[in-house]
C-alpha cells in the first residue's frame, strides 16, 4: 500500500465515523463520506471492496495499532497482570473516547445472528492483545481461560463506558476494577482457572 492510498483509507475512516451516527454503518454513510473527501465516485469501493466489513476491520485495525503504541510509551509503565490488563482496557476505551455514536452503531451491526462468527473474531484479537501486552505467553488451557474470562470482563466495561460521563471515564476505571475483582472472587471460577489469574490477586 502506498503512501496516498493510506491517506485516502484515514480520510476516508474518519469521514465515515463522523456519519454513522446518522446513517449507521451503511452504504450510505460511505458514499457521503466519499463526497466530504471530494473523492471521485467508486473510490471509497476500491479502498473497501467488502464495505461496511473493510471499514470495521481497517478501524479495528488502527486501533490495535494504536493501542500497541499508546501501551508501551506509558511512564511508568504498569507493573502488575491485573494493572496490565486494567491499562490496556481503559487506554482502548480512551481511543474511542470521540466516537462513542460510531462504536453504538458498531454494536448495533454486528448484533444480527448472521454475524456473529465476526463478532466473536474482532472480540477474540481485542482481549488476545490485552493478554499479549501484558506478556502472556501461555500456549495450554490457559490460553483460552484467560480470553474467555477477559472477554465477558470487557463487554461488560464497554456498556458501563458507553453511558459514563464522569471526567476521564474514572467510574468506567472503576467499574472495571470491580470487575476483574469480581470474577477473581467467585469460588469455582478461581479454583478452576487459580493459575492463569494468579497474577492478577490484590495485593
Amino acid at each position: 500500500m502506498n503512501h496516498t492510498v493510506l491517506e485516502q483509507k484515514n480520510a476516508l475512516l474518519a469521514a465515515i465515523l463522523a456519519n454513522v451516527a446518522f446513517d449507521g454503518f451503511s452504504l450510505p454513510a460511505i458514499t457521503l463520506a466519499e463526497q466530504q473527501c471530494g473523492f471521485e465516485k467508486g473510490t471509497a469501493f476500491c479502498l473497501f471492496p467488502e464495505d461496511i466489513p473493510d471499514v470495521l476491520q481497517y478501524w479495528h485495525d488502527c486501533l490495535h495499532k494504536d493501542l500497541e503504541e499508546a501501551y508501551i510509551t506509558q511512564t511508568p509503565p504498569p507493573a502488575k497482570i491485573r494493572q496490565k490488563i486494567h491499562s490496556s482496557v481503559m487506554l482502548r476505551l480512551h481511543l474511542l473516547a470521540d466516537f462513542k455514536p460510531a462504536v453504538r452503531a458498531a454494536m448495533g451491526y454486528y448484533v444480527l445472528p448472521t454475524r456473529a462468527l465476526d463478532t466473536s473474531n474482532y472480540l477474540y484479537q481485542i482481549v488476545d492483545q490485552c493478554w499479549r501486552l501484558a506478556g502472556d505467553t501461555s500456549t495450554d488451557y490457559n490460553f483460552y481461560s484467560k480470553r474467555f474470562l477477559l472477554a465477558g470482563v470487557y463487554l461488560s466495561t464497554l456498556l458501563y463506558w458507553l453511558q459514563d460521563e464522569s471526567e476521564n471515564h474514572q467510574e468506567t476505571a472503576d467499574f472495571l476494577t470491580r470487575r476483574i475483582e469480581n470474577v477473581l472472587a467467585i469460588p469455582k471460577i478461581t479454583a478452576f482457572f487459580k493459575k492463569p489469574f494468579a497474577g492478577l490477586r490484590p495485593s
